[in-house]
């Protein structure tokens, strides 16, 4: 989702393909002649984000040649990422085994079979049900927390990940554990006095602070609550998803930066992530606040870009000040799809960003 293949994604889904079809047969062709430079096998920086972008265009009819030898051998590197990241419990989604397997839940008819899901995934329940904390070890200057508790990397995404697994396996088992996990993130929600967030940033162990959420695709309320709402959906629980929406508005009359901590425009931590998220709330259920949400980040993008040109589409890193990326998750791709969605393929991008409600 970084960089080139990020980009090249975006160029792939757009309803006018023809306009990018040299440019995407060029990535890909860079791409693949540097796959033995990639960063590990994840769906962020990893062979996996790769495997994904040639799956979805042969998917798509959208690649010349017959792509099948090419991602079965993609796939073999893709798998071997998986068992490495299952022996090292690295259960992270960007960056680890959820993300692995999301990818290969797409690829699943042609790949691999519904025994192969169903084994990896009892691997990892059982790791949670041997330990009394969930497995999510997260560090915040040098303070060990319980559990990482954001979409991005904690148990959030692996609450989504069960309900997109469970879709095709259909488990009684795992229909359990997706009830259990979903009271379980749900019984963390507070009502703190000055802290606008309703979920931690992360699980603190006993006698530590909380650490208050963001407002953002990766942290924060609205990731959780995004989960929460899929599982209700799922569950078909229609008093929790009545809930649900009453935090998702709750939400959305948070727009200062003290009560988001947005500075810039990028999708993942960023004014992007936040409008899109409220658009696709407010297609589905056509509630004022989300509308008037996803106007408001989009508002924020545009006056950016008409004050600064590019330099207002730039992400800011902390101590690596503001950088021009140019992928989905953190740079102008990513941007791009949340001002103009309606060119693009969303169904790719909500499965891709785990907001597939």
């Amino acid at each position: 989702m970084l960089g080139k293949t990020g980009i090249t994604l975006l160029f792939s889904t757009h309803v006018d393909i023809a306009r990018f079809q040299n440019k995407i047969e060029l990535n890909v062709n860079e791409l693949l002649n540097s796959i033995d430079k990639y960063d590990g096998y994840s769906l962020t920086r990893g062979v996996c984000g790769l495997a994904l972008l040639i799956s979805y265009l042969q998917e798509k009819s959208r690649i010349e040649d017959d792509a099948s030898v090419l991602l079965n051998e993609v796939d073999e590197i893709v798998l071997h990422g998986l068992k490495s990241d299952i022996s090292i419990h690295f259960f992270d989604y960007l960056h680890g085994y959820l993300g692995i397997i999301n990818y290969l839940i797409r690829r699943k008819h042609q790949i691999i079979n519904d025994d192969f899901i169903l084994q990896s995934i009892l691997k990892l329940l059982t790791f949670l049900e041997e330990d009394s904390k969930y497995p999510f070890d997260y560090s915040v200057q040098d303070t060990k927390y319980v559990a990482n508790f954001g979409l991005a990397h904690g148990i959030p995404s692996f609450l989504s990940m069960l309900i997109n697994i469970n879709k095709i396996i259909k488990s009684t088992d795992v229909d359990n554990y997706i009830r259990r996990l979903t009271l379980f993130i749900f019984s963390k929600k507070q009502h703190l006095p000055h802290i606008k967030s309703k979920y931690p940033h992360c699980l603190p162990k006993e006698d530590m602070p909380y650490l208050e959420g963001r407002l953002a695709w990766c942290y924060g309320d609205l990731g959780i609550n995004i989960t929460l709402l899929k599982s209700a959906r799922y569950l078909k629980d229609e008093l929790l998803e009545k809930e649900i929406l009453q935090d998702l508005i709750y939400c959305a009359n948070r727009k200062s930066f003290k009560d988001t901590a947005i500075m810039d425009c990028c999708f993942c931590h960023g004014a992007a992530g936040v409008s899109y998220i409220y658009k696709q709330l407010y297609r589905i259920y056509k509630i004022n606040e989300f509308h008037e949400n996803y106007s408001f980040w989009q508002d924020f993008i545009q006056d950016r870009y008409n004050e600064y040109g590019l330099d207002g589409l730039k992400t800011y890193y902390g101590k690596e000040g503001w950088v021009l990326e140019k992928g989905l998750l953190e740079g102008i791709a990513g941007v791009y799809i949340s001002l103009y969605p309606d060119e693009v393929d969303q169904d790719l991008i909500n499965y891709l960003f785990l907001i597939d409600f």
